[in-house]
């Protein structure tokens, strides 16, 4: 495993980190749907994650499926796609082709979940819904982008510089705050 891939992988058991995140995001576009204007973009991106990633561990280079916009079945879908993908035996071992180069299936399983994990604060906070996840995860996740932002910067397009977060903030708004989006202090 790369020097990279060593410090960016910090969950203990990636497959159960993905289905935390999974089951989070799945549980908040069923929320999201009760809304009149959920955040489009972030619903089609949670989805096309879960394909994109999915494609690539299974090696196919088709483009992902039209899934339309029921987005709690469409994640269901891409979501157990991605899950099945990396389970496959060897793969979290194994080498693979990644947009940032060739990298253990442990660093794309590591990415997929930061995603998940980061986008569940996405839309719990469009939603006005709370994030529910264990500090854990929310933590290991934020170390995880911590070593990437080291190792390749922070992408202007897609983070903010950190922002403060609350005394009071948990594992999840600490997260969100690291990232560059706003946390505000919960009203009582």
């Amino acid at each position: 495993m790369s020097d990279f891939a060593t410090r960016y992988v910090t969950l203990p058991d990636l497959l159960d980190a993905y289905d935390d995140a999974y089951y989070e995001v799945t549980r908040l576009l069923f929320e999201a749907g009760r809304h009149p204007e959920p955040p489009q973009w972030l619903l089609s991106h949670v989805v096309d994650l879960c394909d994109e990633y999915a494609a690539l561990a299974e090696g196919s280079s088709e483009p992902p499926p039209d899934r339309g916009t029921d987005y709690v079945a469409a994640f269901a879908e891409a979501g157990r796609r991605a899950r099945h993908a990396f389970g496959q035996d060897g793969y979290i071992q194994t080498d693979h082709l990644t947009p940032i180069g060739i990298m253990p299936g442990s660093a794309t399983v590591q990415h997929v979940v930061n995603e998940l994990v980061s986008h569940a604060w996405d839309i719990a906070h469009a939603i006005g819904a709370q994030v529910q996840l264990p500090d854990e995860l929310c933590d290991r996740v934020r170390e995880s982008w911590q070593v990437y932002f080291d190792s390749y910067g922070r992408p202007e397009i897609n983070f903010e510089p950190e922002q403060p977060a609350p005394e009071e903030a948990g594992a999840a708004d600490r997260l969100a705050a690291y990232l560059g989006r706003t946390v505000e202090t919960p009203t009582v």
